[in-house]
């Protein structure tokens, strides 16, 4: 799911207002400390929001007209082969 996210995002990168991107790289023994700072993240941009809005399975949702989304990606890899230098500081360079 992640990866059709960030593909949709790409293929539409000319229409982005801005970006930021942060990373952590954990160790194989710190687990529980990944595991900690991931959900700190995921608290902190739920925070940002007063509401969050999802239709209902089979609900008619009637399209409007232009605006502005804010898309927040927040993913744990497991493994330590991922390189995130430059990650998210430009096209090229994720």
């Amino acid at each position: 799911m992640a990866n059709k996210i960030c593909l949709a995002l790409i293929r539409k990168s000319d229409e982005w207002v801005g970006a930021c991107s942060s990373s952590q790289w954990f160790g194989q023994d710190d687990g529980g400390k990944a595991e900690s700072l991931f959900n700190q993240w995921s608290n902190a941009e739920a925070a940002k929001f007063e509401k969050e809005y999802i239709p209902e399975a089979g609900a008619d949702v009637v399209g409007g007209g232009a605006t502005t989304v804010v898309v927040s990606l927040i993913v744990e890899i497991l493994g330590d082969s991922t390189k995130f230098e430059g990650a998210g500081y430009s096209l090229t360079g994720t």
